[in-house]
């Protein structure tokens, strides 16, 4: 009976040890032995995944095979071993812009070994959850969103939550989608405390006069938000690039700068006052910008309330002049068409038209094509690297791009108290890969953020 206890007591600890998420046990087949794994959290520089494995030959050849989920496809890392048949590995995952992590993601792992004589080992996949370990997160939930959190009182946070919430519900019925995946929302105290969590930061070194990145959505379930400035205005707009991404799961194309901001704005209960103000003055003087310009993302910094006003103007005027169900009807015909068609299909309009429409609107004449003259102060923004496609510590050639998301960037207002910003931005590192695989090429479609 004791005997038939103790086994009972082992296996319980046993199981108990897999339910919180240990590391996984060492795994042997063919001669390959892995003695010991690992994955260790090293944020703001990723994941540090390491492996001792041995055998009676040379080991040949080591890989860590991963996904980022919910949008990544399988990749491929080669990672820095030692030699001979007894060797320790190690490859960091998520240290620089090209293989980017956020926090709450999580990856699934296994390991790939082969030796000398020819023999093989894969070890059963596992998953790490990664953290931003410098605060001590809690949560709560409503639904399907979870509001994760290290300051503000307990009001302030059901303020947040309630706004994700409700935004994802009243998007989507406009949007014509249904968001029924795990949604995290990230609470910052600060912009400055979030800087180490988000893309932007690894693209664009501080600079004074750079905007400041207030919100960001990199994966299509994650929304990254800063509380100091304009908080429940920022996760609507957050929150609703989760819902422009499940509308348009699969479409042929990106839908363009100008929708996808300008609905995010159009979430959020008001504009800021500059952005009204850059709109305001555009409009006086005739000079606002092209649906083109809108849609390039090569807008400067100094255009980057106008960009947002205008975008969510543009989107406005849809919604006011057709209503929301065509709106819908236009969203969805992206899955088949491009931005042009999908105008096309909905009302009839291409892009241009849909530009002169909204002149009419507001006042301005109509502009034929090729009339609007680029402003002489426009640059182009850096290029996101789509993740996975280099730069990784460790990865070969053998490394396959993952696709993940969007976001933003957008000026500052205060909440609960909080200090205005500078010059700010709601971030769009938004980058989506297609790969069309045909003789050994890659092809990325990447997306630039305004």
């Amino acid at each position: 009976m004791r005997r038939a206890l103790a086994v009972a007591a082992l296996l319980g600890v046993i199981l108990a040890a897999a339910l919180v998420g240990l590391p996984p046990t060492p795994a042997a087949a063919d001669g390959i032995e892995v003695q010991s794994q690992a994955a260790q959290n090293r944020f703001p520089d990723g994941v540090e995944f390491t492996v001792f494995v041995a055998s009676g030959s040379e080991i040949a050849s080591v890989r860590l095979r991963y996904q980022i989920l919910p949008d990544g496809t399988t990749v491929f890392g080669r990672p820095q071993c030692t030699a001979g048949a007894a060797v320790n590995c190690s490859i960091t995952v998520g240290g620089n812009a090209s293989a980017f992590l956020v926090p709450g993601v999580d990856i699934t792992y296994s390991w790939e070994i082969q030796d000398a004589a020819g023999q093989k080992l894969e070890t059963p996949e596992a998953r790490y959850t990664y953290r931003d370990d410098r605060f001590r997160w809690e949560s709560m939930s409503e639904g399907n969103v979870t509001l994760y959190y290290y300051s503000g009182s307990e009001q302030s946070n059901r303020g947040l939550l309630r706004a994700a919430r409700e935004t994802i519900d009243r998007m989507s019925q406009i949007i014509g989608t249904t968001v029924d995946l795990p949604v995290k929302v990230w609470a910052y105290n600060s912009a400055s405390e979030m800087r180490a969590a988000i893309l932007s930061n690894r693209r664009i070194p501080p600079n004074a006069n750079n905007p400041t990145t207030l919100g960001e959505v990199v994966y299509s379930d994650t929304a990254l938000v800063s509380r100091d400035t304009q908080a429940l205005d920022i996760v609507r707009h957050e929150v609703t690039h989760i819902v422009m991404r499940q509308a348009t799961k699969g479409a042929l194309g990106d839908p363009p700068a100008w929708l996808d901001e300008g609905t995010a704005v159009y979430a959020q209960n008001s504009l800021l006052p500059d952005e009204t103000q850059a709109l305001d003055l555009a409009i006086r003087r005739g000079r606002p910008l092209s649906i083109f310009s809108l849609s390039s993302s090569t807008l400067t910094q100094t255009d980057t309330s106008l960009f947002y006003a205008q975008a969510w103007s543009t989107v406005k005027y849809l919604i006011d002049a057709y209503g929301a169900a065509k709106f819908a009807q236009f969203i969805a015909a992206f899955r088949a068409e491009t931005t042009n068609g999908a105008l096309q299909k909905a009302y009839g309009l291409d892009q241009l038209g849909l530009e002169n429409e909204w002149r009419r609107s507001v006042g301005l004449p109509q502009v034929t094509a090729g009339s609007a003259t680029p402003r002489s102060s426009e640059r182009p923004l850096p290029t996101i690297v789509p993740f996975g496609a280099g730069g990784e510590q460790g990865a070969g050639p053998e490394a396959t791009p993952v696709g993940p998301g969007q976001g933003d960037t957008k000026p500052g207002e205060a909440n609960d108290g909080g200090t205005g910003l500078g010059p700010a931005v709601i971030a769009g590192a938004a980058i989506a890969a297609a790969a069309l695989l045909g003789g050994g090429a890659l092809y990325l479609r990447r997306r630039k953020s305004p």
